[in-house]
């Protein structure tokens, strides 16, 4: 055995966000990093792209009673002349940008014997009642994909400066606070990083620019959970407005913009350009449009056997066509137009609704008339909907702003 020793001081500008007890809403400063897309080059030395891996053990030092938390499993925990020394490991390859860590007065509570809920004290008791299924969404993903290929997953409620709505660390899914909304209505974002354990965690892109890779094959997935957790039509809600988001995003983006296509040339640009709607619901609807083909249960098989191959590595788009389009066929390959998917600008096909979910999504009306049992089951993902359906009738809102008082008067 060799052993390098490396010096070493991190770079400005780098993955870690600092903030002061009142920042964080809490009685003590919180730490935390946010690695993707080339962050943790200033956290630690590391060869940062996805398309390398290695296994890590990492020891953390802060002032008690602070503890830390970091994307592994913890080996030993100590206190020693006013300071908790952490020893954490990653046995299982991950790429440098999915090495996390977050500092502060966590407080603990065991969901199951896998899970653990980490969060500041003011918001403890809402969070573990908020991801209280989270052992359902475990048993969900396991019955889909196989057992769980990690030691835990572990969940971190950060401060509400944490940038994303949750973060695939691996074994310690970073979440926002603001997903904590009293009702479970926005966990289908811990589901999301849930299923990232097996496609971007352990199936990972080779280079930011096979990011559909990751977040595609992660989307397909968390609406096949959401049916299964939710229900058929609310997962067609959530499709509906991710699908809006895609559009929206590809108006603002010029006709020729590199970040249209599912493999960009992103030479000489910072990756986080890339991380917008385009790789996430464009890259569902490429695999949507081959479900279309061959069915559920035969692209489960196959995403099966694609991650049972590839665990552990790195993979291209040169990856998935090899890989896939024998395994599905070329009638199904041709029918869902997958080429296309990978080389066009625009959308081949549109979002894959029943009827039945469409006539619903239109209904989302906000007009003088809503009664207040109409709006009454109405969640986040239905308001959302309402209000771009909106026609811009001023009226409405200032009834909806009457429904929206009398509710909270009824309290």
């Amino acid at each position: 055995t060799r052993v390098v020793r490396v010096t070493w001081e991190g770079l400005g500008g780098g993955s870690l966000q600092w903030m002061t007890a009142d920042e964080a809403g809490s009685t003590a400063p919180v730490c935390f990093s946010q690695g993707q897309s080339i962050l943790n080059r200033g956290l630690l030395p590391g060869c940062d792209t996805p398309g390398h891996k290695s296994t890590w053990a990492i020891t953390v030092r802060v002032p008690a009673p602070l503890r830390v938390v970091m994307s592994g499993v913890r080996v030993a925990e100590t206190v020693v002349d006013g300071w908790t020394v952490s020893a954490w490991a990653q046995h299982i390859p991950v790429s440098h940008y999915l090495i996390a860590l977050a500092a502060g007065l966590w407080c603990e509570t065991a969901i199951s014997d896998r899970i653990a809920l980490y969060s500041l004290a003011d918001i403890h008791a809402d969070a573990v009642s908020e991801f209280a299924r989270a052992p359902d969404m475990l048993a969900t993903a396991a019955s889909l994909l196989g057992p769980y290929p990690w030691p835990r997953w572990d969940l971190c409620v950060l401060p509400r400066s944490f940038p994303f709505g949750g973060m695939e660390n691996p074994c310690m899914t970073f979440l926002s606070p603001s997903l904590v909304a009293g009702d479970q209505s926005l966990t289908d974002v811990v589901v999301h990083e849930l299923m990232h354990s097996w496609t971007g965690n352990g199936v990972t892109c080779a280079r930011w620019a096979d990011l559909w890779l990751n977040e595609g094959f992660t989307m397909w997935l968390e609406y096949a959970m959401g049916r299964r957790l939710r229900g058929e039509l609310a997962s067609d809600v959530r499709r509906a407005l991710d699908f809006q988001g895609l559009l929206h995003t590809l108006g603002d983006l010029a006709d020729d913009a590199p970040e249209r296509l599912l493999r960009p040339d992103l030479a000489g640009v910072h990756p986080d350009r890339y991380l917008t709607e385009v790789p996430y619901m464009k890259g569902y609807l490429l695999l949507a449009s081959l479900e279309a083909q061959i069915g559920e249960s035969r692209l489960l098989a196959i995403l099966r056997d694609w991650i049972g191959t590839f665990w552990g590595q790195s993979v291209s788009t040169d990856d998935f066509v090899a890989f896939w389009r024998p395994a599905v066929g070329e009638d199904a390959w041709i029918g869902a137009r997958v080429d296309a998917w990978l080389s066009s600008s625009e959308l081949p096909h549109g979002l894959p609704l029943s009827a039945t979910s469409l006539q619903y999504l239109d209904s989302l009306q906000l007009t003088p008339h809503l009664l207040p049992e109409q709006v009454a089951a109405w969640g986040p993902h239905e308001w959302l909907v309402a209000f771009r359906n909106w026609d811009g009738d001023p009226r409405s809102l200032e009834h909806v702003r009457t429904l929206v008082s009398m509710a909270h008067q009824n309290l």
